[in-house]
């Protein structure tokens, strides 16, 4: 018997949590959707963020190569031809990355500003009981605050993804072009890292 509520409780469980995830993807597809009227400012973000991306993985190169002509393999010439290549990549990385992160700011305020007006459509065709129920706080608290946390959140985590994903992708891509062998190498070894680091955190949450 007790095996039996055990497989029951557990079985309730599963389905709460599958209907909560079908719920939450459901949510986040309706805010992508609400997204799409600013897709040609986000692909123009998108864009700016690729060639900051290209820019960033470049400047460890050009500082490899300032330590070379400096330490290494002296050229006083190409020393300075050096910094000064690194200096207009920083620069051009600087504004790419500030016109990137601009960008998915009004799209950000865009989407702010629709769902605002969404949920202030809906709640003008409310019946009147709804009112008596509903605190006036509340509802102000949704239009004001609530509504500015899903905007911030839905375009952060784009901003986010589409950074991560194309700077990964341009490292990766530089690695490779720069030697195979120890991009393999960090290939193997990363997994290792990722396992050690769970394992640990996993321990380090156990003692708390």
């Amino acid at each position: 018997n007790g095996e039996g509520r055990g497989n029951g409780k557990g079985k309730a469980k599963d389905k709460e949590d599958g209907a909560k995830k079908g719920v939450q993807s459901k949510t986040v597809w309706h805010l992508l959707q609400l997204s799409m009227p600013d897709w040609p400012i986000i692909t123009v973000a998108f864009m700016f963020g690729i060639a900051a991306a290209l820019m960033q993985a470049v400047i460890p190169y050009y500082t490899g190569l300032v330590i070379d002509y400096a330490s290494i393999e002296p050229d006083r010439q190409k020393f300075k031809a050096t910094i000064v290549k690194l200096v207009y990549v920083a620069a051009a990385c600087g504004v790419l990355s500030g016109s990137r992160g601009g960008l998915f700011t009004v799209a950000m305020s865009k989407l702010n500003v629709r769902i605002r007006q969404t949920l202030f459509a809906a709640l003008v065709n409310m019946e009147v009981a709804f009112f008596d129920v509903s605190k006036t706080g509340e509802i102000t608290s949704r239009l004001s605050s609530d509504t500015s946390t899903v905007s911030d959140q839905v375009c952060l985590n784009l901003n986010v993804l589409l950074r991560a994903a194309t700077q990964a992708a341009m490292v990766l891509g530089f690695m490779f072009s720069a030697s195979w062998r120890l991009t393999v190498i960090t290939f193997i070894l990363v997994p290792c890292v990722m396992f050690i680091s769970k394992v640990y955190g996993r321990y380090f949450v156990s003692l708390a």
